[in-house]
């Protein structure tokens, strides 16, 4: 109302403002939250991965599975590790799924989202370098792939942690 008080009209537009602010940071902290919890439940099935890697019995799965963790970076295909192996494809596909319960080509995106994870760690590598050491050449094939194993983006998940 007319006549305005300059303080109190001050005290006013600050109050708003950090209303708003609190307003913006628990929404940010929110959708941060939100996010760790999605990478949380979609991690599940990574601790039973590594508990699968550690029990294999069969020489050539366990042959797949080394050749796998030493050359994730690379163009792996079912057909190139078939080939490594000297078996066929079908051979080692039912081979594979029947002792670690996973389909090869299963096994090399876990391991590859795996070290995408560890890669995140690294504050100055960007998304597409990542996409690069984790083996994909399309970074937005590897954040389709991210988003698809943890329910966010590589970047929404950088952000959350």
């Amino acid at each position: 109302l007319k006549p305005i008080d300059d303080a109190e009209l001050e005290q006013t537009v600050h109050r708003a403002t950090r209303a708003v602010a609190t307003k913006h940071r628990i929404q940010g902290l929110s959708r941060k939250a939100q996010a760790v919890e999605g990478v949380i439940r979609a991690s599940a099935p990574y601790f039973a991965f590594e508990r699968t890697a550690g029990k294999l019995s069969d020489r050539q799965v366990q042959k797949a599975v080394d050749y796998i963790s030493s050359h994730f970076a690379e163009d792996l295909s079912a057909k190139a590790l078939a080939a490594i192996l000297h078996c066929s494809e079908s051979h080692l596909f039912k081979l594979f799924k029947n002792k670690t319960g996973y389909t090869v080509l299963e096994w090399i995106t876990h391991y590859r989202m795996k070290a995408a994870i560890t890669l995140m760690k690294e504050p100055s590598a960007r998304i597409y370098e990542i996409a690069g050491k984790a083996g994909y050449k399309d970074v937005r094939y590897f954040s389709g792939v991210f988003k698809k194993h943890f329910g966010v983006t590589p970047t929404e998940y950088r952000n959350a942690e």
